[in-house]
């Protein structure tokens, strides 16, 4: 999910989309076991939401340097966005 979302919001500032990605890991599982109480809060799922940011993370990291991503650089530039 982290590398779907990284390719989808590619202008968003690299901190903010981290951070934002890092505390949406946290509140969806609290909102899961206010939403569905059938469901148990767990800490490691907490874990494991955040491990998936992290190892997404690293993905996105080799992926900026694959050949690959050096094809599709020019694809959106803050120039083809309104106002930038």
């Amino acid at each position: 999910m982290t590398l779907s979302a990284r390719l989808a919001f590619p202008l968003v500032p690299r901190l903010r989309f981290f951070t934002l990605l890092l505390v949406l890991a946290v509140v969806l599982e609290v909102a899961q076991s206010v939403v569905q109480p059938s469901r148990d809060f767990s800490y490691l799922d907490i874990l494991a939401n955040l491990c998936g940011v992290g190892l997404g993370a690293l993905g996105w990291r080799f992926w900026r340097g694959s050949p690959w991503e050096r094809r599709s650089r020019g694809a959106a530039t803050r120039r083809d966005w309104p106002g930038g």
